[in-house]
């Protein structure tokens, strides 16, 4: 994962999420640490809303929004709304692989500081 915001900081980090899935539509949790001062910290909670697309057998585009809560761990947040775009290959009916691209549409300064920025990642998915 990439996070570049306005200050021209790229970090990297993980993101763990856990969602539901109901047909084309899927409500997911996720947790995003970045590289921070003292090592790996907290730094988004999200909620996101996605709609699977299938465009072949095993293959899937996914738009998604998300709102959420910057910097959570800092004495100040800040909230935001993201705008992305995702893709990924089923290789079974319980694994896949993929990637997407979010942007920060909506961000509020936490500390004086620009929380908006953009992410791109590559995701392994798990499904029970």
């Amino acid at each position: 994962h990439l996070f570049s915001p306005l200050q021209g900081d790229v970090n990297s980090g993980m993101h763990l999420a856990i969602g539901s899935r109901l047909g084309p539509v899927a409500g997911v949790l996720e947790a995003q640490f970045a590289q921070g001062e003292f090592g790996a910290e907290l730094h988004d909670l999200n909620a996101q809303l996605r709609v699977y697309l299938p465009i072949s057998p095993n293959v899937e585009l996914f738009p998604l929004v998300a709102i959420g809560q910057s910097r959570v761990t800092a004495e100040e947040g800040a909230s935001h709304l993201d705008l992305g775009i995702g893709a990924q290959l089923n290789l079974t009916d319980n694994f896949a692989l993929g990637g997407r691209y979010s942007a920060r549409m909506i961000a509020e300064d936490a500390q004086g500081v620009p929380t908006n920025g953009h992410n791109l990642l590559a995701q392994v998915s798990i499904t029970f």
